[in-house]
């Protein structure tokens, strides 16, 4: 579990370090969250106790910086993440016409897990 731990209003929760990174940011564990060891420690030292803690489970994400376009697509048990639904979240945010559509399609077919430029002429 490594050297810090932060717990959660439900105590079987946790956010931790590990010394098994091939997990980071997949679902193999049960149910904690797990960083690698030098972040955790980072986060430990940032964090109140009583910080509000929002867990995301969504298996497809799209968003901006700047004038750059990102999509971040997981492996889902159940619905895959399509094609479609990103062009419905890209739509409601008003960043189809700064896309490049063969990125995005190749985003979502390779769920990489990570954030993914999309932008077109990137």
């Amino acid at each position: 579990m490594g050297s810090h731990a932060l717990r959660l209003s439900r105590q079987d929760i946790l956010i931790h370090g590990t010394n098994r990174p091939w997990g980071i940011g997949r679902r193999s564990s049960h149910g904690c969250l797990r960083l690698y060891p030098e972040d955790i420690v980072r986060l430990f030292k940032l964090v109140n106790k009583g910080t509000q803690v929002v867990i995301v489970n969504q298996p497809l994400k799209v968003g901006k910086m700047e004038e750059r376009v990102f999509v971040e697509v997981h492996s889902y048990e159940g619905e895959e993440p399509s094609v479609g639904q990103a062009m419905h979240m890209l739509a409601d945010r008003n960043l189809i016409a700064r896309i490049d559509f063969a990125k995005l399609i190749r985003a979502i077919q390779e769920k990489r897990g990570v954030p993914v430029e999309i932008t077109l002429g990137q």
